[in-house]
Order: structure tokens, then C-alpha cells, then sequence
């Protein structure tokens, strides 16, 4: 166990000089609809293709290795009627390699509204990494394994506070049906308590409400809710030293209450605590590390590793009541083209509890690009 925590802590202090964000940064892979000005009265087609490979090398009980690897493709042809508003429908694809059976294939439908800072969207969400979740409470693998969510969605982004509020519909009952409906709401809001050219100060607040049940159907399976919820401040430290560009500390304290009428589940509560620490560097990488340390905590949309209950990669009925890890994530994202996006990861980690080291590591080639072909204003 001290040999690990020596390797930990001569990489991150040799390596984080050499290298570019905490937890990891997400931003190339958020799930934006452009509102461009210069598009209105344009009909468009828009393209956005996710090209994925992750293998877990995981040997807990918790969660075993597993590999995912696959392409994801969105095509849909949008309209702006005005600046401020886009309607867009469109056809998105699924394949996962290694599966000559299997290609997932969903209808795509969107409005979005968007003013002074603040849209709104009914349809086809902004989704995953888009509501900027800390991942005990949104698991990144959502990402390739749920890319769409379907409801309302709210939005905020101005000088001082960012917030996404969003209804995720995710399977609709009708009468007499043999399963049950479920749907999730969700909640971020980031203020700013002080900010200038140097540094930063914010307060985070998170939560998640999951349901699962209904009225109309036959399934006997009792009714389901969890929330989970995070509370947190966050230091941003912008200097121009060398090569690096920013210092940044996250500390978040995470709760889950199982408001079940009958729990199913081996715990009714829980809570955990996640630190981390980054620094990033000018030319796209990125170090970050993490502490988590978890109490009989659960979560119905969150990262399989923080949880005290197995996965369904896991061994069956197994339970972890206390979990400690510390997490290194060592990151290169960038665009290489103008509308082309590279995402390479490499994240160890340590179970404290267990003295064991375990990784995984991800690449991500993205695109996502507007193409006109018709202006409804174009002169004769």
C-alpha cells in the first residue's frame, strides 16, 4: 500500500509540470445546439458523430472490467425562423463493434428557445456531460450508454451563474402496460461568489430525483425514488507561469435518501465527500486528483465505482459499506481540426479499504458541424 501512495504522489508532482483540469475536463464533449444570428431563415445539416473506445480494467466486486467501443451518429436537418429560435428533427445511430446483429436507431426532435442568456429546449435535451454533474451523482459512461435524453430542459449561462434545471423522460407507460414508467429531474446551479482576471470563487449546488413506478401498469415491482444531492465550493487560480494556466480545488459533500414507499435497496441513506485537486497547461492536458470517501452511498444515475452496492457488472448482491478511493486522471483534449475534437484519458485508481490499484483508460474522437444548404432570405 505505501508503495502505491509513493507512485501516486511522484506522478502527480513529476508529471502535473509537464501536463495540462479536477475531476476531468468535459467541455469538448458537451451536446450544444449552436444559435447563431447569421443562421436565421436558414435551413441546415447538422452532423454529430461520436467515435468511442473505454475498457475498465476493474477487478472488484463492485464493478468488473468491461470494455465499450462503438460509433454514434446524429443527423438532423434544423431551422432558425428567428435568431433566438431553432427547431431541428433528424435520425440518430448506434453501433457498437464486435455486434453485426444490433444497430440502435432513435428519432430526433428538438425546439430550442434561447435569450438574454436563457433558453429553454422541449424535445431532445443537452445532455450528460452538458449539465456539468460531478460524477458520483452522473456517471460519465452515460455518455456512450444513454447519449440522449428526452423532456424540458432549462437553462441559465450568465455573468455570475450558470444553471441547468431538466425533466429526462426516460420510458413512457400506457394502460395496461407490463413495465413501469421512469423518468429523472435535475438540477445544477454554479454562482459566482467573487470573481476577477485572477481567481475565482463559486458555490456549487447538485441534486438528482429518479422515479420509478406509475399507475396504469400491471408490473407489480414496488414504486422506486431516490435523490441524491451535492453541495460544494470550487477555487480557480488563473496565472500565466511556464506552461501553465490555471490551479483548481474542488470539495463537494454528497447525500442519498431512498424515499421509497417499500425500499428495495440494502441501504436507506447515505453520504459521501469527494476532493480534488487540478492544474492545467496550455496545450490541452490535464492532471487532476481525487479523494472519495463514501458511506453507505448510492445513486441512481451516478459513477458504479463510488457506490457502496454492486453494479450490474458486479457480483451479484455484494455490499461495500465504506468506499475510499484516490483517483489520478491524466487527460489530452483539443481540437485537431476546426470541427474535430480528440479525447484521450488515462485514470488509475487506488481502493484504500483494499491496497489495490486499478485503471481505465478512454479515447474520444468527436464532430459537430452546420452545414446551409437553403436560405429562405437569399436574394434572386
Amino acid at each position: 500500500m505505501k508503495n502505491i501512495l509513493i507512485f501516486f504522489f511522484l506522478l502527480f508532482v513529476f508529471v502535473v509540470p509537464f501536463i495540462t483540469k479536477a475531476q476531468s475536463q468535459n467541455n469538448l464533449l458537451e451536446t450544444q445546439i449552436a444559435m447563431n444570428d447569421s443562421n436565421e431563415k436558414h435551413v441546415m445539416l447538422d452532423i454529430a458523430m461520436n467515435n468511442f473506445f473505454k475498457n475498465n480494467e476493474y477487478f472488484n466486486d463492485i464493478s468488473t472490467g468491461y470494455t465499450l467501443i462503438g460509433s454514434q451518429l446524429a443527423t438532423q436537418i434544423a431551422y432558425m425562423p428567428r435568431p433566438n429560435i431553432r427547431i431541428q428533427t433528424g435520425v440518430f445511430f448506434h453501433k457498437d463493434f464486435g455486434n453485426d446483429t444490433m444497430l440502435i436507431v432513435k428519432p430526433l426532435l428538438t425546439m430550442k428557445y434561447q435569450k438574454n442568456g436563457y433558453s429553454f429546449l422541449f424535445g431532445n435535451l443537452e445532455s450528460n456531460f452538458s449539465h456539468r454533474m460531478v460524477e458520483p451523482l452522473y456517471n460519465y459512461e452515460r455518455y456512450i450508454t444513454h447519449p440522449l435524453e428526452s423532456g424540458l430542459q432549462f437553462k441559465i449561462d450568465r455573468p455570475n451563474i450558470w444553471s441547468d434545471s431538466w425533466l429526462n423522460w426516460e420510458k413512457m407507460e400506457y394502460v395496461g402496460s407490463n413495465f413501469q414508467e421512469r423518468f429523472s429531474v435535475g438540477h445544477h446551479t454554479n454562482y459566482s461568489l467573487f470573481q476577477n482576471k485572477k481567481d475565482k470563487l463559486t458555490i456549487d449546488g447538485q441534486f438528482i430525483f429518479s422515479h420509478r413506478g406509475g399507475q396504469i401498469d400491471i408490473d407489480t415491482t414496488p414504486l422506486q425514488t431516490i435523490v441524491n444531492t451535492a453541495i460544494g465550493i470550487t477555487y480557480t487560480l488563473h496565472f500565466n507561469r511556464f506552461l501553465f494556466k490555471q490551479f483548481k480545488t474542488e470539495s463537494y459533500y454528497i447525500n442519498f435518501f431512498d424515499l421509497s414507499p417499500t425500499s428495495q435497496l440494502a441501504y436507506s441513506k447515505g453520504r459521501g465527500i469527494s476532493l480534488n485537486v487540478s492544474t492545467s497547461l496550455r496545450h490541452g492536458f490535464q492532471v487532476a486528483m481525487s479523494y472519495w470517501d463514501g458511506f453507505q452511498f448510492v445513486s441512481s444515475r451516478g459513477g458504479t465505482l463510488f457506490q457502496s452496492i454492486a453494479s450490474e457488472y458486479g457480483k451479484v448482491g455484494y455490499v461495500e459499506p465504506q468506499r475510499q478511493l484516490l483517483f489520478l486522471r491524466v487527460q489530452y483534449a483539443r481540437k485537431v481540426l476546426d470541427m474535430l475534437n480528440v479525447d484521450v484519458r488515462f485514470e488509475p485508481f487506488i481502493d484504500l479499504n483494499k491496497s489495490t490499484l486499478e485503471y481505465a483508460y478512454s479515447l474520444y474522437f468527436t464532430y459537430k458541424n452546420d452545414f446551409s444548404i437553403f436560405n429562405f432570405c437569399k436574394k434572386k
